[in-house]
């Protein structure tokens, strides 16, 4: 998956003319009495999970490193076209991508020509390694607004180290090639990402990516280095990046996910994180009530009570993760960052 939410420092740098960016919405919380003034009315949909089979073993995933224990399986076309009667109205981007290789999806193409068919921009990420002529034409044909390449590495060693990955680095090269190469012949104006997530696996590799400029200068290709966030857990970013989690850390501020955001797994069930690999925070599905009912039902109200009484520490997933707010004194407002990473994204699409 993409973790856009470190992007900003990135994107300020890839346009030059940042008076757009807007800061994050902090929330001051003093006590139950102000909950009602955190919750969006309509939450922003961060996340769509076409599916969560992945052939790889990525070392900075919970996914890849064997954590998942819940059913695999392919969200039906049935319940996706449900899911996108559900956006708010302002939402432009549509995010196909949560734990697993979303193009593995047999009507990817179909899901991706279903967004842009309702006005609003699909975002998809991949790795080059599952890609053949096939899948690039139909996934081109179907028109994402972008497409992120994940190259970890610039070896067929440190492929397979850093993401169990059996295809070589040049076939890796040549199958973003001919994706770009199509992309650029079609009438879809498509932004390719190219993302590296810095590790110590490939920290001294990094020279490869000027190669990698050098040969894509035009402005629908971009690359961004991502920093590692372990997904929210810091054992994970130190055992694959020593020292990275007290960069982190040096710009956290407590999660709001709760009062303002959801992501949806292929089977219809809500969490509130783009980080909940296992399903461990659902608060409903979406073939049993609407996502109006269930962001306003009993569940999510337990968990956004949990949240501001800074006890998340009894939360499975959120008692590991930094972005939690029981590690933040109370004084210290939520933040959430859907809507302006959207601006950021928008922006920068505008300037491909």
């Amino acid at each position: 998956m993409v973790d856009y939410r470190f992007c900003l420092p990135f994107y300020e740098k890839v346009i030059p003319d940042h008076d757009f960016f807007a800061p994050p919405t902090f929330y001051q919380v003093g006590n139950m009495n102000s909950i009602d003034k955190l919750i969006a009315l309509s939450p922003y949909i961060y996340e769509i999970e076409p599916t969560n089979y992945c052939p790889y073993a990525c070392i900075m995933c919970p996914r890849g490193r064997g954590l998942m224990t819940r059913p695999e399986g392919y969200m039906s076309l049935e319940l996706f076209e449900k899911v996108l009667t559900m956006f708010p109205a302002d939402q432009r981007l549509v995010r196909l991508h949560h734990f697993g290789e979303a193009v593995l999806h047999p009507r990817i193409d179909s899901m991706i020509a279903m967004v842009a068919g309702i006005d609003r921009i699909p975002v998809i990420s991949l790795n080059p390694a599952t890609l053949n002529e096939s899948l690039c034409r139909r996934l081109v044909d179907a028109g994402p607004g972008l497409v992120c390449f994940s190259l970890d590495a610039f070896t067929d060693q440190g492929l397979k180290k850093i993401r169990g990955i059996k295809r070589s680095y040049e076939e890796c090269l040549k199958l973003i090639a001919m994706f770009v190469a199509m992309s650029r012949q079609s009438s879809h104006k498509i932004l390719k990402v190219i993302q590296t997530v810095v590790l110590d696996e490939n920290r001294d590799q990094m020279y490869a990516l000027d190669v990698l400029k050098e040969h894509y200068q035009d402005t629908d290709v971009v690359f961004y280095q991502a920093e590692n966030t372990g997904f929210g857990n810091l054992e994970l970013v130190e055992e694959t990046n020593v020292g990275g989690s007290a960069a982190l850390m040096r710009n956290a501020r407590p999660c709001a996910a709760p009062f303002s955001e959801v992501s949806i797994l292929w089977n219809g069930d809500v969490v509130l994180c783009c980080y909940d690999y296992d399903g461990d925070n659902v608060i409903g599905n979406l073939e049993q009530a609407s996502l109006a009912d269930i962001w306003s039902g009993a569940a999510i109200n337990r968990l956004r009570k949990t949240f501001t009484d800074r006890e998340t520490a009894r939360l499975k997933l959120c008692s590991r993760c930094y972005l939690a707010p029981h590690h933040f004194a109370r004084d210290i407002g939520f933040v959430e960052k859907n809507w302006q990473e959207e601006q950021v994204l928008l922006r920068l699409l505008a300037n491909s």
